[in-house]
């Protein structure tokens, strides 16, 4: 990961995902009262299984170079893929 740039990476995914769960815990209460328990907990699930997809993703682009696959830049498409994602497990 040092090699391509992205050391830092997974210290600003952790960063994203418990700035968003603290700043959204505070209207936690609410939102659940307004949706019920069940949408707001396989929202969650399906935002957390996000995450764990842009992990697999992220090994996946370390292993083989993304772009020979995607045509993308290696580092943007992983920097975004994983920001997005830890965004959307924050919130869920």
């Amino acid at each position: 990961m040092e090699a391509n740039g992205l050391g830092k990476l997974g210290f600003m995914m952790l960063a994203f995902v418990y700035l968003l769960q603290g700043t959204t815990s505070l209207f936690s209460t609410a939102i659940i009262q307004r949706f019920g328990i069940k949408a707001i907990v396989t929202l969650g699930a399906f935002f957390l299984s996000c995450l764990g997809f842009s992990m697999i993703f992220l090994a996946y682009v370390a292993t083989f170079p993304v772009e020979e696959h995607v045509g993308l830049k290696g580092d943007i498409a992983m920097t975004i893929a994983c920001i997005a994602s830890s965004a959307l497990s924050g919130i869920g």
